[in-house]
């Protein structure tokens, strides 16, 4: 849950009502992109989230690295969110949403489990379908727009693997070469997101 600069002051009114732990990531701002913020909690909030879709204990000691991936990737996330809306590609329907927020609330032995970690994490709901869903969306996104480029590969390249790969078929090395290639577009086009937005990292 990425706040706009005004509400956060809003939501920081509340602090007293929190617990000093919650407050305390609540009112770290670790990172911003154009005119929204990343606080520690938001970070902590989505680890769980992974955490219990990987099956890993939730008391397990978060480590720097981790945080700083989880920053990078709810950023990246976003703006890639951002231009597929943009374009309109890679939409989800309700049902598909729902069925990730199923799937994920299966998760927990029981109902009381699953209300638990909601209250703990201060999840709403919408904001839980919303950052499930959100990983998919991306994925449909880049495949759509992304790994559908058209990429041409001449004969003489093929070739020329083929003599420095021996044992491998032409299907092969076709389909190694256009993997190649487009993940060196899809890394070049996330750059290029990201040069078009003002990210900065303020938790190094």
């Amino acid at each position: 849950m990425n706040f706009k600069y005004p509400l956060c002051f809003a939501f920081l009114a509340f602090f007293h009502f929190m617990s000093p732990a919650h407050a305390v990531l609540w009112n770290r701002i670790v990172a911003s992109y154009d005119q929204n913020i990343v606080t520690l909690w938001d970070v902590e909030k989505e680890i769980q989230v992974e955490r219990m879709k990987q099956g890993v204990a939730s008391a397990e000691k978060i480590s720097k690295d981790h945080y700083q991936s989880m920053i990078k990737k709810i950023i990246v996330e976003n703006l890639v969110v951002r231009e597929a809306e943009s374009f309109k590609l890679g939409e989800l329907g309700p049902r598909e949403v729902e069925n990730e927020y199923l799937k994920f609330k299966k998760r927990f032995p029981d109902e009381n489990r699953f209300k638990a970690f909601l209250k703990k994490y201060l999840w709403s709901e919408a904001d839980l379908k919303q950052v499930l869903a959100r990983p998919l969306r991306v994925e449909r996104f880049i495949r759509g727009k992304i790994t559908s480029v058209y990429l041409y590969i001449a004969e003489d390249e093929v070739q020329d693997y083929q003599r420095r790969h021996a044992g491998l078929s032409v299907h092969e090395i076709r389909n190694r070469i256009q993997k190649q290639r487009v993940d060196a577009h899809l890394k070049e086009w996330l750059e290029g997101l990201k040069g078009r937005h003002k990210i900065r990292m303020v938790w190094e």
